[in-house]
């Protein structure tokens, strides 16, 4: 309608509105207004400022913002903290309502939190929400103003202070509608950071094992048969950082097998051993495996040790002989 108003030079701007402005925004709000023209200096009393003599302000509604989200992660069926920081980009104070989502990857989400807060002119508030780590979570969202809605983020509200004015759905960043085209596509703009979403993957486990044996070779002596003691040492490490890990050790060979159960910290490493008596010369395969139990390892390669285990019969040493020497032996 081209109406404008008389307010204060546009370096007091902030200060009015957020702190003895009040009658005068909501009088601008309830007739309309948004636009007001400025001069350099403030006018005498009663006197109006010319439309379009120095400067045009916009009466615009807040930009609210999600400023920062942290997700935290945990293994599989453990529990993470999400935390997210909020801002009210505006001179003008209110109450709306934050919220904090698990997304998954086929597109659902729960909510895990919401909560009414104010925000002051150029304030901020944060969100915190525990949440369970699941092999179908793909992301966290914080929002604002903005709940999640029938697959879709809807559009909430803003109460500013002393119910100056209430803003509903898509109006609480774009006002009325009632600005010029180039300022209404600012507006629509502002809408892109009420939402941050934050991937999110399974705490990494990293489970390694090493085995050898306590000698290359065991041998079996030529005027002996009796059996040799073989030992395998195994080193299992844990190369990840996060709680406890509960791991499954096997060791496989045709000589026996045998099953260990450790749980390693974070730098963690575990040993132990396997020994067979063997008799009979040959060579044993021996396979170790230490793998974590109920998640995921990050790096199988290293999760299996193979080696042999080689046992040799010695033979007699050859005796020269002499060949002067002569015996026979004559029977009856």
């Amino acid at each position: 309608s081209g109406a404008w108003a008389l307010i204060p030079p546009p370096d007091d701007w902030a200060r009015v509105m957020a702190e003895n402005g009040k009658d005068v925004i909501a009088d601008l709000w309830n007739r309309g207004i948004w636009q007001v023209n400025l001069r350099r200096e403030s006018p005498e009393t009663g006197e109006a400022a010319p439309p379009g003599w120095t400067a045009t302000l916009h009466f615009l509604p807040p930009d609210l913002q999600v400023t920062k989200l942290t997700s935290g992660t945990a293994r599989v069926g453990k529990q993470a903290t999400a935390s997210a920081e909020f801002y009210n980009h505006s001179a003008v104070g209110g109450t709306t309502k934050v919220y904090l989502y698990q997304v998954f990857k086929d597109g659902r989400t729960a909510l895990l939190k919401e909560q009414e807060v104010y925000l002051g002119p150029s304030g901020a508030a944060t969100l915190s929400a525990d949440w369970t780590m699941t092999q179908d979570t793909a992301a966290i969202a914080a929002s604002i103003a903005r709940p999640y809605e029938n697959g879709n983020w809807g559009y909430g509200h803003f109460t500013a202070s002393n119910d100056l004015f209430r803003l509903e759905g898509y109006a609480v960043e774009t006002g009325s509608g009632a600005y010029p085209p180039e300022v209404a596509d600012l507006l629509k703009q502002k809408w892109a950071n009420n939402v941050k979403q934050v991937e999110v993957k399974p705490q990494a486990v990293d489970i390694a094992v090493t085995a050898s044996t306590t000698m290359p070779k065991y041998i079996i002596p030529f005027y002996s048969n009796n059996p040799v003691k073989c030992t395998v040492n195994f080193v299992v490490t844990r190369k990840d950082n996060g709680d406890p890990v509960p791991v499954r050790v096997t060791v496989e060979s045709p000589l026996g097998s045998r099953t260990f159960d450790a749980t390693l910290k974070p730098g963690g490493t575990w040993k132990n051993y396997v020994s067979y008596t063997v008799s009979k010369a040959g060579t044993y395969p021996v396979k170790v495996q230490a793998w974590p139990v109920g998640v995921e390892d990050v790096n199988p390669k290293d999760n299996t040790a193979s080696l042999n285990i080689v046992v040799e019969k010695q033979k007699p040493p050859e005796v020269p002989r002499e060949s002067k020497i002569h015996s026979e032996l004559i029977g009856n």
